[in-house]
Protein backbone atom coordinates (compact mmCIF):
# COMPACT_ATOMS: atom_id res chain seq x y z
CA UNK A 1 0.00 0.00 0.00
CA UNK A 2 2.78 2.39 0.93
CA UNK A 3 4.59 1.63 -2.34
CA UNK A 4 1.44 2.48 -4.35
CA UNK A 5 1.05 5.83 -2.52
CA UNK A 6 4.66 6.77 -3.22
CA UNK A 7 4.30 5.77 -6.88
CA UNK A 8 1.08 7.77 -7.27
CA UNK A 9 2.63 10.82 -5.56
CA UNK A 10 5.66 10.60 -7.86
CA UNK A 11 3.47 10.30 -10.94
CA UNK A 12 1.43 13.37 -9.94
CA UNK A 13 4.69 15.27 -9.38
CA UNK A 14 5.94 14.37 -12.87
CA UNK A 15 2.67 15.42 -14.49
CA UNK A 16 2.69 18.76 -12.68
CA UNK A 17 6.36 19.37 -13.45
CA UNK A 18 5.92 18.78 -17.18
CA UNK A 19 2.69 20.77 -17.31
CA UNK A 20 0.89 18.03 -19.20
CA UNK A 21 -2.59 19.11 -20.09
CA UNK A 22 -2.04 22.63 -18.76
CA UNK A 23 -0.21 24.24 -21.67
CA UNK A 24 -2.04 26.88 -23.69
CA UNK A 25 0.27 29.17 -25.68
CA UNK A 26 -2.62 31.46 -26.65
CA UNK A 27 -3.14 32.49 -23.03
CA UNK A 28 0.51 33.42 -22.38
CA UNK A 29 0.96 37.08 -21.61
CA UNK A 30 2.88 38.93 -24.27
CA UNK A 31 6.13 40.46 -23.09
CA UNK A 32 5.87 44.23 -23.54
CA UNK A 33 9.11 46.05 -24.28
CA UNK A 34 9.84 49.81 -24.36
CA UNK A 35 11.94 51.27 -27.18
CA UNK A 36 13.08 54.90 -27.30
CA UNK A 37 13.94 56.76 -30.50
CA UNK A 38 12.89 59.25 -33.18
CA UNK A 39 9.81 58.70 -35.37
CA UNK A 40 10.89 58.34 -39.01
CA UNK A 41 7.94 57.08 -41.03
CA UNK A 42 4.25 56.92 -40.17
CA UNK A 43 1.92 55.25 -42.67
CA UNK A 44 -1.55 55.17 -41.12
CA UNK A 45 -3.14 53.67 -44.22
CA UNK A 46 -0.97 50.54 -44.00
CA UNK A 47 -0.50 50.59 -40.19
CA UNK A 48 3.27 50.82 -40.65
CA UNK A 49 5.73 52.84 -38.56
CA UNK A 50 9.48 53.11 -38.30
CA UNK A 51 11.81 54.78 -35.86
CA UNK A 52 15.51 55.41 -35.49
CA UNK A 53 17.11 54.08 -32.31
CA UNK A 54 20.59 53.87 -30.85
CA UNK A 55 21.67 50.54 -29.37
CA UNK A 56 23.90 50.03 -26.32
CA UNK A 57 27.06 50.15 -28.44
CA UNK A 58 26.05 53.53 -29.92
CA UNK A 59 25.06 52.16 -33.33
CA UNK A 60 22.09 53.87 -35.01
CA UNK A 61 19.50 51.52 -36.45
CA UNK A 62 16.01 51.66 -37.94
CA UNK A 63 13.24 49.61 -36.34
CA UNK A 64 9.96 48.91 -38.08
CA UNK A 65 6.63 47.83 -36.70
CA UNK A 66 2.88 47.95 -36.92
CA UNK A 67 0.21 49.91 -35.12
CA UNK A 68 -3.35 48.96 -34.29
CA UNK A 69 -6.55 50.94 -33.97
CA UNK A 70 -6.34 50.62 -30.19
CA UNK A 71 -2.72 51.81 -29.93
CA UNK A 72 -2.67 54.45 -27.19
CA UNK A 73 -0.99 57.77 -28.05
CA UNK A 74 0.13 60.38 -25.52
CA UNK A 75 1.81 63.66 -26.48
CA UNK A 76 3.41 65.65 -23.65
CA UNK A 77 1.23 63.80 -21.14
CA UNK A 78 -2.08 64.36 -22.98
CA UNK A 79 -4.16 61.84 -24.90
CA UNK A 80 -3.78 62.22 -28.65
CA UNK A 81 -4.34 60.38 -31.94
CA UNK A 82 -1.91 58.53 -34.17
CA UNK A 83 -2.43 61.24 -36.80
CA UNK A 84 -0.88 63.73 -34.33
CA UNK A 85 2.50 61.98 -34.26
CA UNK A 86 4.99 63.68 -36.59
CA UNK A 87 8.17 62.47 -38.21
CA UNK A 88 11.07 63.67 -36.08
CA UNK A 89 9.14 63.39 -32.79
CA UNK A 90 11.02 61.90 -29.84
CA UNK A 91 9.07 58.74 -28.98
CA UNK A 92 8.95 56.01 -26.40
CA UNK A 93 7.12 53.04 -27.91
CA UNK A 94 5.74 50.13 -25.91
CA UNK A 95 4.92 46.92 -27.72
CA UNK A 96 5.47 43.22 -28.19
CA UNK A 97 6.78 40.85 -30.82
CA UNK A 98 4.25 38.81 -32.75
CA UNK A 99 4.83 35.99 -35.22
CA UNK A 100 7.56 33.42 -35.75
CA UNK A 101 10.84 33.05 -37.60
CA UNK A 102 11.05 35.47 -40.57
CA UNK A 103 7.53 36.82 -39.99
CA UNK A 104 8.17 38.51 -36.61
CA UNK A 105 6.62 41.96 -36.24
CA UNK A 106 6.81 44.52 -33.45
CA UNK A 107 3.28 45.64 -32.55
CA UNK A 108 3.04 49.03 -30.83
CA UNK A 109 0.51 49.19 -28.00
CA UNK A 110 1.41 52.66 -26.72
CA UNK A 111 3.32 55.63 -28.13
CA UNK A 112 4.52 58.42 -25.84
CA UNK A 113 5.71 61.57 -27.63
CA UNK A 114 7.82 64.26 -25.98
CA UNK A 115 7.91 67.59 -27.80
CA UNK A 116 9.49 70.90 -26.93
CA UNK A 117 6.92 73.27 -25.49
CA UNK A 118 5.00 75.13 -28.16
CA UNK A 119 4.14 78.45 -26.59
CA UNK A 120 3.83 77.18 -23.05
CA UNK A 121 3.31 79.37 -20.03
CA UNK A 122 6.91 80.54 -20.05
CA UNK A 123 7.61 83.04 -22.78
CA UNK A 124 10.98 84.17 -24.07
CA UNK A 125 9.63 87.47 -25.36
CA UNK A 126 9.93 90.42 -22.98
CA UNK A 127 6.74 91.73 -21.45
CA UNK A 128 5.42 95.05 -22.76
CA UNK A 129 5.47 97.87 -20.20
CA UNK A 130 2.09 98.83 -18.83
CA UNK A 131 0.79 102.14 -20.11
CA UNK A 132 0.01 104.64 -17.46
CA UNK A 133 -2.22 107.64 -17.72
CA UNK A 134 -2.27 110.49 -15.27
CA UNK A 135 -5.13 110.42 -12.82
CA UNK A 136 -7.96 112.79 -13.62
CA UNK A 137 -8.94 115.38 -11.03
CA UNK A 138 -12.60 115.24 -10.12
Amino acid sequence: MRYGTILLTGLVGVVLATGAGCSDDKKKAKKVKAVEGIAKKIDLKNNFVSMETVDKSGKTMTREGTIREDTEVVINGRAAKLEDVKEGDKVLVYGFKEGKDDDVKFVATKVEVTRASEGGWKSTTPAKPATTQPAKNP
